[in-house]
């Protein structure tokens, strides 16, 4: 009878701790939860102020023309929105010279069917480089393109 008693009590004393471990299971995954929250709230405070910062400090300081692809970021937010000619081409002469000497500078690309002709000639004429008359990059240009 006693052994029934104490199986019965501590059952119950097993039920109860289940029931507040359980207990304490929930209020923590829901502290979990709102911490998270406010994490995520912080955290995208955070990253709209950074925003506006950098947005602010670019404006203080418009972005370096280092690269090509910026500066010509830079040339067509200064021709289109400071009331300069609509046109690129005219607004690059009048306002940037010196950008537009510098593209005009820069040679056009090697296809790569030229370069292909060249290297396998030169390897040709690395072999037998002792022929005079062994062709050269400048007979390489002057031929007419094949159709």
């Amino acid at each position: 009878m006693q052994r029934i008693r104490r199986e019965g009590q501590q059952e119950m004393a097993c039920s109860e701790r289940d029931r507040r471990n359980q207990d304490n299971n929930t209020q923590i995954a829901t502290e979990r939860a709102h911490l998270q929250l406010e994490f995520q709230a912080e955290r995208a405070v955070d990253i709209d102020i950074r925003q506006r910062e950098r947005q602010h400090q670019e404006s203080l300081h418009p972005i370096p023309t280092s690269s090509p692809r910026k500066r010509k970021f830079n040339i067509n937010r200064a021709c289109h929105f400071n009331g300069g000619s609509t046109d690129i081409q005219t607004c690059l002469e009048e306002e940037h010279p010196k950008f537009v000497q510098a593209t005009a500078e820069v040679p056009p690309p090697i296809s790569s069917v030229t370069l292909r002709r060249f290297f396998m000639l030169s390897a040709s004429t690395s072999s037998t480089a002792t022929t005079p008359s062994a062709p050269t990059k400048l007979s390489l240009r002057s031929k007419a393109p094949r159709t």
